[in-house]
């Protein structure tokens, strides 16, 4: 187990690391604070070091009141496996005094009003697998998925991937792709049409950064890094 996926309401909320990275079976724990009340579904799905996902654990909860905190904890099975393994804990903020002494719940103010922000997103923890691909499905792999983390004060508005194949002294044309997000990690799947649209014969290296923008105009860039691309002789 690498990775575990929470969505509620089908709708991403963190992607997190369990107790033990990389062992068969791992204890974690969240907290998802539902800001909602009524019915909602929490889906949990962990993803094996490959990056294959299991079969989701739904969980229906129902919220009483505004800013309800969820704890899921799952202690020894591993996901996928009937319901009754994940374990529940309903926790409400502490009531906060009014002016006549009554308690009211505790909410999460919103504001339209955006934080200054004159600092450019980070850009930490990018990865892509397979570590290598092929440029013939008849020999392997001939995509490879990017994963990074990124995060602003001012929220992100746009991230995306800018990706060239190189071979033989030849450079291929820059293409961008954007990046899907999933809380604060960004994810993106290049495929031949993509790398194709860079060089038509593609093999020898591809060359790709990540850039982000956050929603106050800074602009980030990552280093760039490299993936090797065989040549299928079948």
């Amino acid at each position: 187990m690498a990775e575990i996926a929470i969505h509620i309401d089908g709708e991403p909320y963190t992607l997190l690391s369990p107790h033990e990275p990389g062992s068969e079976f791992s204890a974690f724990s969240s907290e998802v604070l539902i800001g909602d009340p009524g019915s909602h579904v929490i889906s949990v799905v962990s993803f094996d070091t490959q990056g294959s996902p299991s079969e989701p654990v739904k969980i229906p909860v129902a919220i009483t009141g505004a800013g309800e905190m969820i704890t899921i904890q799952d202690t020894s099975e591993p996901l996928g496996t009937p319901m009754e393994t994940l374990e529940i804990k309903r926790t409400e903020p502490p009531p906060a005094a009014t002016a006549t002494g009554t308690a009211t719940i505790i909410k999460v103010p919103t504001s339209t009003t955006k934080p200054e922000d004159k600092q450019p997103p980070e850009i930490r923890n990018v990865s892509h697998t397979p570590q290598e691909i092929w440029n013939y499905h008849t020999c392997g792999a001939v995509e490879f998925d990017i994963r990074a983390q990124i995060s602003d004060l001012s929220g992100i508005k746009k991230a995306t991937v800018t990706l060239r194949v190189v071979k033989d002294g030849s450079t291929g044309e820059w293409v961008t792709a954007n990046m899907n997000p999933f809380g604060d990690w960004y994810h993106a799947t290049v495929g031949t049409d993509l790398l194709k649209a860079s060089m038509d014969s593609y093999r020898g290296t591809v060359e790709y950064y990540l850039s982000a923008v956050d929603e106050m105009g800074n602009r980030a860039e990552s280093p760039v890094r490299t993936l090797p691309v065989k040549d299928c002789l079948i």
